[in-house]
């Protein structure tokens, strides 16, 4: 497995290089200073709520099989599992962090891998 030291440095060379990509520090601090602070707050608003219901909705799932999640716990494993699908590929990646904390916090994996199955399928078919 790899050190923290690793991951930091490969985390820092995939930054410097999208910085580069994008034209260099001057360029995009140009365009963040053309950012309106209030879109900035509503994009988070939107975010967050966005993730409330989505943690709600999941949370319900797990009681329908007689599992309890805390919604605080269900929106802390959303959420971080919303930053690490940033980084691991597609969206199995944000899904298999979600199973992985959900089973630490003691929900049987299986029990766990279903309900997320569940509710792509849901989404899917909403779509």
């Amino acid at each position: 497995m790899m050190n923290q030291t690793v991951k930091a440095a490969i985390a820092i060379l995939v930054m410097a290089a999208l910085v580069w990509y994008a034209g260099g520090p001057r360029e995009i601090g140009q365009v963040i200073a053309r950012i309106d602070l209030v879109f900035v707050f509503l994009a988070i608003l939107v975010i967050t709520v966005d993730r409330g219901l989505m943690a709600f909705k999941w949370r319900m799932l797990l009681q329908a099989r007689g599992f309890f999640l805390p919604y605080f716990t269900a929106m802390k494993i959303y959420c971080a599992a919303m930053v690490w699908g940033t980084f691991l590929p597609t969206s199995i990646g944000a899904d298999a962090v979600r199973i992985v904390n959900t089973s630490k916090a003691g929900i049987p994996f299986k029990d766990v891998t279903a309900s997320v199955i569940i509710e792509r399928l849901i989404g899917f078919l909403i779509v």
